[in-house]
């Protein structure tokens, strides 16, 4: 029983400082990320979309210090060496018989630029840790 609760000790005492490392980035909104439909018809479907604040965990590629980017229930991109980004999709039904076109009506971003974003390890086995598969 002792030896059970000083493994459980340890254990805590390994995932905490991890857990405890992300940095919560504000950028102003009420919660981290809001998806709202405000139009929806035969010919055309308006999604806004805002990120409010995400997470951003130090990690060490090649010596200096980036970010691991997340948005708690979303996807991040994969592609190999690309920046790991998060990926906010949302599905919408398209008819067969209709041409389908995205356009971004209106934007605005924040520049981060002491926030350099960890690049993708790129699509990863379930069998592959990804802590063993090193940054490129």
């Amino acid at each position: 029983m002792r030896s059970r609760c000083l493994f459980l000790l340890a254990l805590s005492l390994l995932i905490l400082p991890a857990a405890a490392s992300a940095k919560w980035i504000d950028l102003g909104g009420d919660q981290p990320l809001t998806v709202e439909l405000l139009e929806s018809s035969g010919a055309r479907t308006v999604y806004a979309i805002t990120i409010g604040g995400f997470e951003a965990e130090p990690v060490t590629v090649g010596g200096d210090t980036w970010y691991e980017i997340r948005l708690d229930g979303e996807s991040r991109c994969d592609v190999f060496g690309y920046p790991e980004l998060p990926d906010v999709r949302r599905a919408i039904s398209v008819p067969d018989d209709r041409a389908m076109v995205v356009q971004i009506l209106e934007s605005e971003y924040v520049d981060l630029p002491d926030l350099p974003v960890a690049p993708s390890k790129g699509t990863l086995l379930r069998s592959v840790a990804p802590a063993t598969v090193p940054y490129t």
